[in-house]
């Protein structure tokens, strides 16, 4: 008895690791057709392929013929790949899977309820992702719904946003002065993060939306620790990156403990691991904490490293990029700061987030002519954007203090000039 119920132990043990120890089915080779249709509804010439880690930029550009598309995927990586199709006002619709032999179609059509892109799943691993979905959509989508369409409700009655907030919008929609319509994007943004955009009834339909929307964050985790495998672990990115791109910022300490719990060993030298150390360095760079250091090239292509010119010094790290017109409107705006307090001891550093060449950002730098110390980020290559919660934003400001501690993230010009003076 005692020699089977030892067996029976090793047996269990045995069960339970199964799909819990390092899996490797991550890195092969394969090759994914992706076919599509589009309606004549929507004239598109071209739709975008990419990483859903990656930035439009960098995506593969696919040629739609009569409404139709087709492109072989080849890769060695099974990761989250996302479909673009773009739409009015140089926005797009997407769609994520992951690339399979058996390929996988998709369908666009403004027939469709609620989003306009399906995709047929010919591959297990999509299928699966499908029905995962389709379970989170029935447990929580119509909740949400309720939540929003009293919030529309609201609207329509001029009851859901404070009057700050309206006087807010109705001052961005007259603005010419590009640099001061920055700070006021800035202001918009903080009353998003905050909530006093809303008023006292608005802000209770939030604070259900966000009660479910916690809820529904937990029940993925749950979901993602139960089954564990290469869907979960992608759906885990998905959620890490959308919380990124989100205005008000989603706090990833959850699902960091969710991989450390869960995925920390699983799929080992998946590109995925690094880019999750990548966001959990990213949760230290807020206010109060000390900036974090690196070395980047500067236009000369010298290495250049972020302690060595700014450390004892009360300095502006200035996150831009050639093609983000907003973060350049503000960069013009640091300008007068800068001559302001120079001399003072102010030190500004620039760092451009650039893709496949220098040629865009040397034409910025000559026409804007920003008078301090400028950097390059090529590529993302050392994925700085993630590690100061940037995503994929296209900049962000800190004011950094004589001792390294973050002081301030995205002031406005007004808070930064007031700020200066008090340091020097």
């Amino acid at each position: 008895m005692k020699k089977l119920n030892a067996t029976l132990a090793v047996l269990a043990s045995a069960l339970l690791c199964v799909g819990c120890g390092p899996d490797n089915t991550w890195q092969r080779h394969t090759e994914c057709l992706i076919t599509g249709t589009i309606t004549d509804s929507l004239p598109v010439q071209e739709v975008l392929l990419l990483p859903s880690t990656d930035r439009l930029e960098s995506g593969i550009r696919i040629p739609v013929h009569n409404g139709r598309f087709e492109y072989l995927l080849q890769t060695d990586t099974l990761q989250l790949y996302e479909l673009n199709i773009p739409c009015d006002h140089g926005s797009f619709y997407f769609i994520q899977f992951l690339p399979e032999a058996k390929g996988v179609r998709f369908e666009y059509s403004e027939a469709f309820e609620g989003e306009p892109i399906r995709m047929i799943a010919q591959g297990p691993l999509n299928r699966k992702r499908l029905e995962r979905q389709a379970e989170e959509r029935a447990r929580f989508k119509p909740r949400m719904d309720s939540i929003l369409d009293a919030e529309k409700r609201l609207d329509q009655d001029n009851l859901l946003f404070s009057e700050p907030y309206n006087e807010l919008i109705r001052q961005i929609q007259s603005c010419t002065d590009r640099i001061r319509l920055q700070d006021l994007y800035r202001q918009m943004e903080r009353m998003h993060t905050t909530g006093s955009r809303y008023t006292e009834r608005g802000r209770q339909l939030d604070d259900e939306y966000q009660a479910l929307y916690r809820e529904q964050q937990r029940w993925l985790q749950e979901e993602a620790a139960r089954h564990a495998d290469l869907p979960s672990f992608c759906r885990m990115m998905e959620e890490l990156l959308h919380g990124q791109r989100m205005i008000t910022k989603q706090d990833p300490a959850e699902w960091i403990a969710c991989y450390d719990r869960v995925f920390a060993d699983r799929f080992p030298g998946h590109p995925y691991h690094k880019r999750i150390e990548s966001i959990r360095q990213s949760m230290k760079a807020g206010v109060g904490n000390r900036y974090i250091d690196f070395t980047l090239p500067d236009t000369e292509g010298t290495p250049t490293t972020l302690s060595e010119v700014i450390d004892g010094k009360v300095a502006v790290l200035d996150l831009w990029a050639s093609w983000c017109g907003s973060c350049r409107n503000f960069s013009l705006g640091l300008i007068p700061l800068y001559e302001k307090y120079r001399d003072r001891g102010l030190v500004i550093v620039g760092v451009a987030r650039e893709f496949k060449d220098t040629k865009d950002w040397h034409l910025a730098l000559e026409r804007d002519a920003y008078p301090w110390l400028n950097l390059l980020e090529m590529d993302d290559a050392t994925q700085l954007w993630e590690q100061y919660g940037a995503g994929n934003a296209g900049g962000k400001v800190l004011l950094i203090d004589r001792d390294g501690k973050i002081l301030a993230v995205n002031p406005t010009h007004a808070e930064l000039e007031a700020s200066l003076e008090e340091l020097l």
